[in-house]
């Protein structure tokens, strides 16, 4: 659907003021007949999914904090298929997801409690959600694909600037060779 433009603002509606409020009209129409559940405050709606994560890349100048890529996914049974025209993202792009319980992670201390430093194994590192000590190699920031299918709860959030951002929250594990 095509939204009206306005050039020139009235007030405290100015022309950027107004792109946003199309972009959110327009994401909400997107939404289609997905469930949006009402959080505590009265002025925001926070939507949430199902997601598959299917790729990751390590985040620029950071330790132990990753990107997601995901796709939307619905459960039947026992049984997670992808849904069609559903919504994805892809790492390394304004719509890659992150895990909350990385957020604070350090070299040295990550979110689950860990200390990486003193006795902690050498050989040994904190995965990504998704990858075994088989296949990660810590010298490696992107992977294209994981070698678990995981399936957490994403949800749709605003930053305060008003961008939408893709939050889930897992626990990383820890694995490797003991040297």
């Amino acid at each position: 659907m095509t939204y009206p433009k306005i050039t020139k603002g009235l007030g405290k509606l100015t022309p950027e003021l107004w792109i946003r409020l199309m972009d959110m009209l327009r994401n909400y129409e997107q939404a289609g007949a997905r469930a949006l559940r009402k959080p505590e405050t009265e002025n925001q709606y926070r939507e949430y999914f199902l997601a598959e994560l299917t790729g990751c890349a390590l985040i620029t100048a950071t330790n132990n904090r990753w990107e997601y890529s995901f796709e939307e996914v619905n459960v039947s049974g026992t049984t997670f298929t992808a849904v069609t025209g559903g919504q994805s993202g892809t790492v390394a792009a304004s719509t890659a997801a992150y895990n909350a319980c990385e957020a604070g992670n350090t070299s040295t201390e990550v979110g689950t409690g860990v200390y990486m430093a003193g006795d902690y194994p050498s050989g040994f590192n904190m995965m990504p959600i998704g990858m075994t000590a088989d296949n990660f190699d810590p010298a490696v920031t992107t992977y294209a694909s994981l070698d678990v299918d995981v399936v957490v709860m994403m949800y749709n959030t605003r930053a305060a600037s008003g961008v939408l951002t893709r939050v889930f929250f897992a626990a990383n594990s820890h694995d490797g060779a003991c040297t």
